[in-house]
């Protein structure tokens, strides 16, 4: 904390001496997060999944990065693997229906959600992006019946 950049530097000698060791990376991934280098982050995080090619939370992190960054086919790429592997987890397919309605493809979006609502019928996350897409659907009363859910859902959370 007094010294980040010098922080930095050991975390990259770190990386360095133990290419084997993930926590290393993930250190390093965060660093180049809190940097504003989205692009060294995503480089970090993949080094993470060569280590643990079963980090479901990194291949999550990899797609929302890369979602951040505008660039949707990458973050599909990532978040589709991702949805595939772990389809019981609902936090990957409400971010790849946050992707799909960045896109604009909100019938694809509606799909993801209403799959993260079988597995958890009161999950807000996925009730409130759900309000979002019939937000921009114009089905306005529909996005606030969704909102007033997320609202109860998490209450029972």
């Amino acid at each position: 904390e007094q010294d980040p950049d010098k922080a930095f530097a050991v975390t990259r000698m770190w990386t360095q001496l133990h290419p084997e060791d993930e926590d290393a990376f993930r250190q390093l991934a965060a660093f180049h997060m809190y940097r504003g280098e989205p692009g060294e982050q995503v480089a970090a995080l993949e080094q993470v999944l060569r280590i643990d090619p079963s980090d479901f939370n990194t291949l999550q992190s990899i797609g929302t990065t890369y979602r951040e960054m505008g660039r949707y086919e990458d973050a599909a790429r990532w978040l589709e693997k991702f949805v595939a592997t772990y389809p019981e987890r609902a936090s990957g397919r409400i971010e790849l229906a946050r992707l799909y309605i960045d896109m604009a493809q909100r019938e694809r979006a509606r799909e993801e959600l209403d799959q993260v609502l079988l597995l958890e019928n009161r999950n807000p996350a996925a009730l409130r992006a759900l309000a979002e897409v019939e937000a921009r659907e114009g089905q306005l009363a529909e996005a606030r019946k969704r909102l007033e859910q997320a609202q109860i859902g998490r209450a029972h959370v």
